[in-house]
């Protein structure tokens, strides 16, 4: 699967936050994060984000990142 960057809300207030993942052939993830910084509050109810649905619940198990 090819590294792609998401434009996101976060971006229209320049958020410095930034973490980048990529799916192993085997399934498992590799995330890095690049800045744990935010510039505004965080949200508390996440179900208006489009990204809520994207990874099932196996996908984001322990045992699935590294």
């Amino acid at each position: 699967m090819e590294s792609r960057k998401r434009k996101t809300s976060s971006r229209l207030i320049n958020c410095p936050f930034e973490l980048w993942g990529k799916r192993n052939k085997d399934g498992t993830w590799r995330v890095e994060i690049k800045n744990l910084s935010h510039n505004h509050e965080l949200s508390k109810d996440l179900s208006g984000h489009p990204y809520v649905g994207a990874l099932s619940a196996n996908d984001m198990t322990q045992k699935n990142f590294y």
